[in-house]
């Protein structure tokens, strides 16, 4: 059950998370094109006749009591749902396929307004508002120039269902962009694309081509793999109280953090110090989870987003084919049956585009598109993986959304020799001030820009206005010749992005003293007295605080 409320949580966080995808919008660049902005999926998804919304942060006030779902009672029903049969026919006689429907259910009936079919299709009425439909007929009817003649960044933004099928969006999208250039008398567009909107514009290539387009930004992708979602799906599951407490030093120092944060990241430095984290965890692996551990992945999957084309675009390579495995069975199997118009979807985008990602762009490149790629980082990954320690932006990590950098681990920098040996080759402005990436192995090295201590979410003005530059631009800009840098730092309370350097590289939200060394005795004492240290003194904070 442990693995189940994670994995859940993580999918809430992961979506919930994307809400606030444009923080950031303005940019003083203007473009001679129109500049169209495809973003993931932070749009909320709208049914009952355009009525209702639901975004995955909704369900915090379900369980709450606020929402539809009946509140506490209802969460107390579904849970004994599910324990029933867990306890009833799996513990006692090692039969779990009415769990794994429960699961399925429960967890389902959260996700339904949203949810896809079988066939990966809009269940009723539910998509995009009118409201962002009647703003794509406007932008396809309308030339938004200003008095000078350009375009302001996202001027033609494109709204979308993101949770179709990317092939099928492309579609829609091919229809945009002839519509915009006939209303605009222009050629060509520049398009910037975020997260797993990026997949979009590869489906996009795949189908038509590169004519249309001049200028590509990709921003935070997702595209080349989350290593979350794809571990979510394999069961490469892990629970790591220092990864954990990672994710929660990245949050509790923001000025809207509850005050109560540093009390659950100091119990859970107790629970893994100790070795109680560890002990249930091995405990629950060795027992009920090694039983059960597919058809859970299985139930939860199909059960919340996985019904929807577009994740599956974001599962790496490497790891697809068990994905599959995991979640719709072997082949010929009562799933794949059921399921087989979804699964022809999925499999479609996978051969035609998931496994030519690098061939589309480099073609993209030979073809005189202006390329500018950001990958972010500075952020654990979601901490639910065995790979928590990837340098990452949260839910992809820099090898991923950089086409193939090398990195170092997030606690730790590349081997000196390594670096040494990259120098001598040439290499020394390839690698980062804080000697955790290697440039050098990107697909486009000279195209590809990384910024330090922006999250994965935080769209900043210095990235709009990084990328509007280089796809307005007649030649291509590198690194050497856009105004901002291969490295920069990006500071959170003054909204400005700097040149990374050796002195100001070092923004990451927890240091070596967060996680003391426990190897002995003594040094496990020394971490859990500091620990119940620290939450007495944040709970007598409080306390002041109150009275």
């Amino acid at each position: 059950m442990k693995k189940i409320i994670s994995f859940v949580l993580i999918l809430c966080l992961a979506l919930s998370a994307c809400v606030t995808a444009f923080a950031s919008e303005s940019s003083s660049v203007l473009s001679p094109l129109p500049t169209i902005v495809i973003a993931g999926d932070a749009e909320p998804i709208y049914y009952d006749n355009d009525t209702k919304q639901l975004r995955v942060d909704d369900f915090g006030a379900m369980i709450g009591g606020d929402g539809e779902s009946g509140g506490a009672s209802a969460v107390a029903s579904a849970l004994a749902n599910i324990f029933i049969p867990m306890f009833a026919e799996g513990v006692a006689f090692n039969v779990w396929d009415d769990y794994y429907d429960a699961i399925e259910k429960e967890v389902g009936d959260l996700f339904d307004p949203i949810a896809l079919d079988e066939n990966g299709n809009p269940k009723g009425d539910s998509g995009i508002s009118q409201k962002r439909v009647s703003e794509n007929e406007y932008n396809m009817t309308h030339d938004k120039k200003n008095k000078s003649g350009k375009y302001a960044f996202s001027s033609y933004r494109f709204w979308y269902d993101w949770r179709l099928d990317p092939l099928e969006v492309a579609e829609t999208l091919h229809d945009y962009i002839g519509k915009v250039k006939s209303v605009t008398g222009k050629d060509q567009v520049n398009i910037i694309t975020r997260c797993l909107g990026t997949s979009v514009v590869f489906a996009y290539i795949e189908k038509y081509g590169t004519d249309d387009i001049h200028g590509w930004g990709i921003d935070g992708c997702t595209t080349n793999g989350s290593e979350f979602m794809s571990g979510a799906l394999t069961g490469d599951f892990a629970v790591d109280g220092n990864a954990i407490a990672r994710t929660i030093h990245d949050y509790e120092w923001k000025p809207d953090a509850p005050s109560w944060l540093p009390i659950l990241s100091n119990t859970i430095a107790i629970l893994e110090n100790s070795g109680a984290l560890n002990g249930v965890t091995n405990l629950l692996k060795r027992t009920i989870y090694s039983k059960i551990e597919k058809g859970v992945v299985s139930a939860i999957a199909l059960g919340t987003v996985f019904t929807m084309p577009c994740y599956w675009a974001l599962i790496s390579r490497d790891k697809y084919d068990t994905a599959m495995e995991y979640v719709f069975g072997p082949e010929g199997s009562e799933k794949r049956q059921t399921y087989a118009g979804l699964i022809e979807k999925i499999e479609n985008y996978h051969e035609k585009v998931g496994l030519h990602l690098d061939e589309i762009l480099l073609n993209a490149k030979d073809s005189d598109i202006k390329i500018g790629i950001i990958s972010k980082y500075g952020y654990t990954i979601v901490p639910i993986i065995k790979d928590n320690d990837l340098v990452s932006d949260l839910f992809a990590s820099v090898h991923s959304s950089s086409f193939g950098a090398t990195t170092s681990r997030i606690n730790q920098t590349l081997p000196k020799e390594y670096i040494e040996e990259r120098i001598s080759l040439g290499y020394a402005n390839y690698i980062s001030p804080d000697k955790q990436i290697d440039a050098s192995t990107c697909l486009l090295p000279e195209c590809t820009w990384f910024l330090k201590g922006a999250h994965h979410i935080d769209w900043t003005t210095g990235e709009n206005e990084l990328l509007m530059e280089v796809v307005s631009a007649d030649e291509q800009l590198t690194t050497t010749t856009a105004r901002q840098s291969r490295f920069s730092v990006y500071d959170f309370d003054t909204q400005t992005t700097s040149t990374m350097t050796e002195e100001n590289c070092h923004t990451e939200h927890w240091t070596d003293d967060d996680f003391p060394d426990v190897s002995t005795k003594q040094g496990k004492i020394r971490a859990l007295l500091t620990s119940l240290f620290k939450i007495v003194i944040t709970l007598l904070g409080m306390l002041v605080e109150k009275i």
